[in-house]
């Protein structure tokens, strides 16, 4: 019975290495944070779909083109009836372990109702590509999400 308990105890440390080695640093979720940032930018505010699609990773390339990111983006404001943005802001981002990625929430300055913005972020060999994106016109559930200080 002690054998079992050893073992269990140690596949429970082996486990949780792992996952600790999968868990984004601090350092790092800036990093996704600001490439979220950059791509709704590109996409929401400037329109600049090209260089949008340019930050895709190359498996997102080969799903999708580059007028299909162009039209799910311009349909995502036209049914909110909304203008774009002329400005976004990151308000507030979540881990999303099980995909080494995260979610990254934001916020557009559209008049009179604002859009919410998430941008699913997802790390392939140690780099962060958005691999996502959707708006709202009500802020995204956002269960265990770290807040982000104003202005960022």
């Amino acid at each position: 019975m002690e054998g079992a308990s050893v073992a269990r105890r140690t596949l429970i440390l082996v486990s949780a290495a792992l996952l600790a080695g999968c868990q984004a640093q601090p350092e790092d979720q800036r990093t996704a944070v600001h490439k979220a940032l950059r791509f709704a930018t590109l996409a929401a505010v400037e329109q600049r779909f090209r260089q949008a699609y340019g930050m895709l990773s190359e498996d997102e390339r080969k799903r999708t083109t580059e007028d299909e990111l162009e039209q799910g983006i311009r349909s995502q404001h036209s049914r909110h009836s909304t203008a774009f943005p002329t400005r976004v802001s990151a308000i507030e981002y979540s881990l999303v372990p099980k995909y080494d990625g995260m979610r990254v929430y934001l916020i557009g300055d559209q008049r009179p109702v604002p859009l919410y913005y998430q941008i699913a972020m997802q790390r392939i060999s140690g780099r962060w590509y958005p691999v996502g994106f959707d708006a709202s016109e009500q802020p995204f559930p956002n269960s265990g999400s770290t807040r982000l200080p104003a202005g960022k």
